[in-house]
């Protein structure tokens, strides 16, 4: 079932964020670390019972995972959800959501890489207020424009919120274009094909980044992602950070023979970058290839 995004209620000084562990198994100093940026935002942070559990690489049993989740959902007093980290898991979980319930409660939810499973899920399933953005564990080192970019992101007005520009962008193809922001970690979102919780971006503007995957394994990707119909209907690409996968240029002309329909550029300075840049997701957006931004006109478009 496709859900629209509820709106999003800014958070204000205060509030509670809860965290949640759907994928890899983290270290407990960084996490402190973490828990300390964000109260030194203002907020009030909850973490779970049990959530420092494990079972391998994982943060304890997926069920385990899954409940920490539908439990913060209901708890009134959390205001947003926030990852612990990423690394593989949270596509494990989906089956285990409770995704009627979260349906009805549904709040700011933030992460990225791995966790891009999770954002493309409760934004289109449940109607989550989404937000690409950083873990906790890597909010425990991140870059003071990191930081500051997750604060707007969740107390600021979509349509008072500053455009995103990419200060070293690349056109790839010119244009501009209109949709619902949706994306994430490529890899990710690959491996969802195939899934029942494959994603449908028809009408939306698709954001990607990655890390480590040289380019073989991009075009691989890209491959299955576009024979499955994951990029139908797309109205435009923005592509964030590609780190440590190879040249460049041999980059640029992949993602243009799999996505140059449309308008696309690259150079956002989300993803596993130093700055990761906070997106909320599942609001109309206009982007401008040529011009290398990103705008949030959500009074302008139903």
């Amino acid at each position: 079932m496709i859900s629209e995004p509820q709106s999003f209620l800014p958070l204000a000084a205060g509030d509670t964020i809860g965290i949640c562990a759907l994928s890899g198994a983290f270290e407990p100093d960084i996490f402190e670390q973490g828990i300390k940026i964000l109260e030194h935002m203002g907020f009030r942070v909850h973490v779970p019972r049990g959530i420092y559990a494990r079972k391998r690489y994982l943060a304890g049993d997926d069920r385990h995972r899954a409940d920490i989740l539908n439990a913060l959902a209901a708890m009134t007093e959390v205001k947003a959800i926030m990852c612990a980290r990423g690394g593989f898991g949270a596509m494990r979980v989906l089956p285990l959501l409770e995704f009627d319930f979260l349906r009805r409660h549904a709040k700011p939810f933030v992460g990225f890489s791995d966790v891009s499973a999770a954002l493309v899920s409760l934004g289109k399933r449940a109607g989550f207020p989404v937000i690409h953005g950083p873990v906790l564990t890597s909010l425990a080192k991140a870059d003071p424009l990191t930081c500051d970019s997750l604060y707007r992101a969740l107390t600021t007005a979509i349509h008072d919120l500053p455009d995103i520009k990419a200060p070293n962008g690349v056109t790839l193809t010119p244009g501009m274009a209109r949709g619902m922001l949706y994306g994430g970690n490529l890899a990710t979102i690959c491996h969802l094909c195939g899934t029942p919780f494959q994603p449908v971006f028809s009408g939306n503007i698709l954001f990607l980044e990655e890390i480590n995957e040289p380019a073989y394994k991009i075009d691989r990707m890209l491959t299955q992602m576009h024979q499955s119909g994951v990029f139908q209907g797309i109205t435009g690409v923005i592509i964030g950070g590609f780190q440590n996968c190879g040249d460049e240029n041999v980059l640029h002309e992949l993602f243009h023979e799999h996505l140059g329909h449309v308008p696309l550029f690259c150079g956002v300075q989300a993803g596993h970058g130093h700055v990761n840049v906070s997106m909320p997701m599942g609001i109309p957006v206009v982007m401008d290839a040529q011009k290398h931004t990103l705008s949030w006109c959500a009074k302008d478009m139903p």
